[in-house]
């Protein structure tokens, strides 16, 4: 399964996360979601980023057979963080649905590149402002439900992207960048020393 141009597509999504956990990163649920989606979107694509041993690989693979969708996933294994930014621009949204995660960076990245992305509610994000302007959350691991924000997700996608671009202009995620932590990092240790 081979990589897509990373030129931006609207109806293509992008999943990072340790393809190793394949379960418990709700891999099976979403590849099921994006089946049934593509009923009515042909043209749906999925690119799967991140590390993924053959074995793993070999049973992705088999549920994307077992599902219809060749030629619609990419499994694309590692990349550095620098190469999922600059392809992040390209893909219409992020899905995540790892359960019983905490916050992933990948997240904040995506918000950072003005992506749309979709989360497991009380998992992940959950909670976070951005999350709220930038994401859908999707409130269960199932099918109906996954496939219901993967709609929304490219429905809004403009929309969303909208408020992202505005929120990072009023500094609402300027927390997300590196030099936002550094400030937030320098005003806690002051405050914690009682120094103005």
């Amino acid at each position: 399964m081979g990589g897509r141009s990373s030129a931006y597509n609207p109806a293509s999504l992008v999943c990072v996360c340790r393809l190793d956990d394949y379960q418990q990163k709700g891999i099976p649920c979403l590849l099921e979601s994006i089946a049934a989606e593509r009923q009515i979107r042909p043209e749906l694509s999925l690119d799967l980023i991140g590390p993924c041993s053959p074995r793993n690989a070999t049973a992705i693979t088999r549920i994307v057979a077992s599902l219809g969708l060749a030629g619609a996933i990419a499994l694309l294994g590692p990349m550095t963080r620098q190469q999922v930014m600059e392809r992040l621009h390209g893909y219409a949204g992020l899905v995540m649905l790892g359960e019983r995660e905490t916050f992933g960076l990948v997240y904040a990245e995506a918000a950072v590149c003005g992506v749309p992305f979709v989360f497991l509610r009380n998992s992940g994000v959950d909670g976070h402002h951005f999350a709220n302007v930038c994401g859908i959350g999707c409130d269960r691991m199932d099918v109906p439900t996954v496939r219901a924000a993967v709609r929304e997700l490219l429905e809004q996608a403009p929309e969303i992207r909208r408020r992202i671009v505005a929120a990072r202009g009023a500094g609402l995620l300027h927390t997300l960048t590196a030099a936002g932590q550094s400030k937030s990092y320098v005003q806690a240790v002051l405050s914690t020393l009682n120094l103005p």
